[in-house]
């Protein structure tokens, strides 16, 4: 049955090609952290037809929606879309394309009001119709901005909104659709209402005793080369001795993430806590608690530069209680990390 609805479409827009694994995985990761971020703000006036690849698609059923409240049920998300960039950029850790570029990502919003058909498949809801053709084409425009909402006058009209929400300045312009014909629409640049939004606060970059129980290993391979692999917890059952399972929540490696490892049999719980990274040298640390043994512990990676494609890496274990965990078990540590250190620079030298 054709209901008529106001159709929504937050798009993600930004991101270039990626050219490894690794990006590949973390942009998908930001992507989807983004986009339950935009979610997040949707205030339950929209309801979510599906996610296509960068955008949302939602819409309202009934008589179009009152342009002042849908201008700021667009600016919520895009708030909300903004922090969690800025969150991200704060906390990461990870020197790949994705996660050093994503605060290049863009926001944009396509509003339109129609005519739409729900098809019923399985558990799921697809709007269909002409409609929702119109708004797919209209995201593909001649506006200069990167970052604006755009709304056909069966939305809405600016001249009708008292005071623009955000201090937005509206436009009137059109293009031309093939087999559909000009359309025109208004729109307003968020550029504006970007520069308002405030970052999160500053972390505080700790100081921290790193232990003297150390192994170490000199690296045939970049720095940053093995820094990667040492960061990366998809990759580091791969060279982690001991280590038998993983989980991680499906955001990107950065400051506050933790991790569960099944070690030894033990569970451990981590939490990434500081990563400094410089030209010559890094400092990564997490810190956890053997769950079993209720033993909290201190883990750091130090690399060195030492020439273009050399490397010394260096683990340090430190007890993080009064008195220091048993020490059968900070050698049964040390053992392990010492086969783990010979196995990163196996990869990073088979690279």
């Amino acid at each position: 049955m054709a209901e008529t609805a106001t159709i929504l479409i937050p798009d993600i827009s930004g991101y270039t090609e990626f050219l490894t694994e690794t990006e590949l995985v973390h942009s998908s990761h930001i992507i989807n952290e983004l986009l339950d971020a935009i979610l997040a703000a949707n205030t339950g006036e929209f309801v979510l037809s599906e996610v296509e690849g960068d955008a949302l698609l939602l819409y309202h059923k009934g008589k179009p929606i009152e342009a002042d409240a849908l201008v700021r049920h667009c600016l919520r998300m895009f708030e909300s879309f903004h922090k969690q960039l800025k969150i991200i950029e704060r906390d990461a850790v990870c020197q790949c394309g994705a996660c050093q570029t994503a605060s290049n990502l863009s926001l944009k919003f396509i509003t339109h009001h129609g005519t739409i058909h729900e098809i019923k498949v399985s558990q799921f809801t697809k709007c269909s119709g002409l409609d929702m053709v119109v708004a797919h084409r209209l995201l593909k425009n001649r506006i200069s901005s990167d970052e604006y909402i755009l709304a056909t006058h069966t939305c809405f009209d600016f001249s009708s909104l008292e005071q623009s929400p955000g201090g937005l300045v509206w436009q009137r312009s059109s293009d031309q659709y093939p087999a559909i014909g000009s359309i025109e629409y208004q729109y307003a640049s968020l550029d504006g209402v970007k520069k308002t939004i405030a970052d999160p606060p500053r972390r505080i970059n700790p100081v921290l005793e790193l232990g003297e129980d150390s192994v170490g290993v000199e690296i045939n391979a970049p720095m940053l080369e093995a820094y990667q692999l040492v960061i990366d917890l998809d990759k580091r059952t791969r060279w982690m001795s001991g280590e038998e399972r993983l989980d991680r929540p499906a955001i990107t490696e950065r400051i506050g993430l933790p991790h569960v490892c099944l070690f030894r049999g033990l569970t451990v719980k981590w939490v990434a806590v500081k990563s400094d990274i410089g030209s010559d040298a890094i400092t990564y640390v997490e810190e956890g608690r053997i769950v079993e043994k209720d033993l909290p512990v201190r883990a750091s990676y130090i690399l060195k530069r030492l020439g273009e494609q050399r490397t010394s890496l260096e683990f340090r274990l430190k007890w993080l209680c009064s008195p220091d965990g048993p020490r059968e078990v900070t050698d049964m540590i040390l053992a392990d990390l010492k086969l783990s250190l010979a196995t990163i620079k196996m990869l990073c030298e088979k690279q």
